[in-house]
């Protein structure tokens, strides 16, 4: 269930206290890169090889509360958990894991007694100076188990007016950075960040700092102005141009809401989102679409969705599961006469996870499954997109790593090429493939035997061989072979000499 990188986290910071180094270690990872699941996944792995482990995680917000804790079920169902918030309304402790809020638990530490290993989300929110409601509530803990260690997590390890989080008298005393933000992007995890460069300035002068932070109330003074505002919702308008999604950060409460007010007055729908906004408000609703048939509309209506129709249940599972969503709203129009049928379906994450790891296996597979049917004109597969590549009448129209015989997608999402045995193909070079492509055999119609090496293919094409790999006078490339499969197959003598002599290509 770990990435690559949030596995070599754990094996890191293991590997970082059987060095022996005293203190508090520090992870480093970057926005977006999973730490709720890193956490989850440390804790289960402590409590499993060290029963009497006590673990505390701790975080400011409620939301990373939430979202850490649902992570910790994802990856063990039935953990030995508690939360301990009011802003949740839950005060749970007892259990060998306690999710927190630190304003909820800052002055429990006897009430919790002993504990192993704290926690820290956006441990750069923790003073540099051994004072505040963390340093403080450790201090407690520390007094009843001396031998308590912290582990923090953060993206940001530098914070302007303090330095390094492990510049004393700071509680952490060493970084471990297992993944960049570079490598993240590469392997395709984090999307490539494009900054522009604004028309609009704002002026900050006369905004004071504290903590190396402007202080709130004086930077939102100095920029929410109506003028401020227009030029910059002016600007954000023309900037996103067709994007159906925008994200934008202000200064302050009063001033989000004056930008979405902007925002809705040029005809963007626009929601404010702040700590005060209500729960209920802030989840997300998810609707699904579908049209049906009058028989299948009826069958949906007697049935409902699950069982009627099961693939679009699963659909809906999955969205869910991407989005952290935990409820959809399904609607069906019949399109006979135009009823609609509604149906509110729960995020089951028993469901979601069956199919996420069907897809799995699907994709690391190194051949096509079986189809569903052998006969073409079954209902299932006539209206598969895997209809003619499954039935053996359709050849790929494209020359790429993916449909190269020789390359293999792996289990973090990265694609081998045995060929020249390299991992971690850049997503540029797939594109393009190379001079030793071979077509891979469920991508095209024809019956293969074995080649004249292990990187050459043979097809049999209007009866003839026809050998696939790196072109010479008699193997032709796969983009000779999809542009004219009948000339590669005719055996000219003239045509092979030419290709001998010139180094010529068959290119239609």
């Amino acid at each position: 269930m770990l990435r690559d990188y949030q596995q070599r986290t754990i094996d890191q910071l293991y590997a970082w206290f059987e060095a022996g180094h005293p203190g508090n270690p520090c992870l480093v990872l970057p926005t977006g890169s999973g730490k709720s699941h890193i956490v989850a996944a440390l804790c289960k792995d402590a409590l499993q090889n060290w029963p009497e482990t006590v673990v505390l995680m701790l975080t400011h917000v409620k939301e990373l509360i939430e979202q850490n804790a649902e992570k910790m079920r994802q990856h063990w169902p039935g953990a030995p958990m508690g939360i301990y918030s009011a802003s949740i309304g839950k005060k749970q402790l007892g259990e060998p894991i306690t999710f927190a809020g630190i304003q909820s638990i800052r002055t429990k530490a006897k009430q919790i007694g002993h504990v192993d290993l704290v926690i820290i989300d956006e441990c750069h929110l923790v003073n540099h100076k051994d004072e505040g409601g963390y340093r403080q509530f450790l201090a407690d803990l520390k007094a009843i188990n001396p031998a308590l260690r912290v582990i923090g997590l953060t993206a940001t390890p530098y914070r302007l007016g303090h330095g390094l989080i492990t510049d004393k008298p700071a509680l952490f005393d060493d970084l471990i950075e297992p993944v960049s933000i570079e490598e993240l992007i590469f392997k395709g995890y984090l999307a490539t960040l494009r900054s522009k460069i604004t028309k609009a300035k704002l002026d900050t002068s006369g905004v004071h700092k504290r903590g190396g932070e402007f202080i709130e109330s004086e930077l939102q003074a100095a920029v929410d102005t109506d003028d401020n505002n227009q030029k910059v919702v002016s600007e954000i308008i023309e900037l996103a141009g067709e994007r159906k999604a925008w994200l934008v950060f202000c200064t302050g409460v009063k001033h989000a809401h004056h930008v979405a007010e902007v925002l809705r007055q040029r005809g963007v729908a626009a929601e404010c989102v702040t700590g005060e906004t209500p729960k209920k408000e802030r989840e997300r609703l998810l609707a699904e679409f579908k049209t049906h048939s009058a028989k299948s509309f009826a069958d949906l209506e007697k049935h409902g969705v699950e069982k009627s129709k099961p693939e679009h249940f699963v659909q809906i599972q999955l969205y869910m599961h991407g989005t952290d969503i935990d409820r959809a709203l399904y609607v069906a129009v019949c399109k006979d006469d135009d009823r609609i049928y509604t149906e509110r379906v729960k995020y089951d994450q028993a469901v979601a996870e069956k199919f996420i790891e069907r897809g799995r296996r699907l994709a690391l597979e190194d051949r096509m499954p079986p189809p569903i049917s052998t006969d073409p004109s079954w209902y299932q597969c006539k209206f598969c997109d895997a209809h003619e590549f499954c039935h053996s009448t359709k050849t790929t129209k494209h020359v790429n790593c993916r449909t190269c015989a020789h390359s293999t997608a792996k289990e973090d999402s990265t694609w081998r090429c045995e060929r020249h045995e390299a991992d971690g193909i850049p997503v540029e070079f797939q594109r393009q493939a190379c001079d030793s492509h071979v077509l891979h055999p469920d991508l095209v119609p024809w019956e293969r035997k074995d080649g004249l090496d292990q990187w050459t293919a043979v097809y049999v094409i209007e009866g003839r061989d026809v050998a696939n790999g790196e072109g010479d006078a008699h193997v032709y490339t796969s983009k000779e072979i999809l542009a004219n499969p009948k000339m590669c197959s005719l055996g000219d003598k003239l045509v092979e000499e030419l290709r001998e002599t010139f180094d010529a290509r068959i290119v239609g």
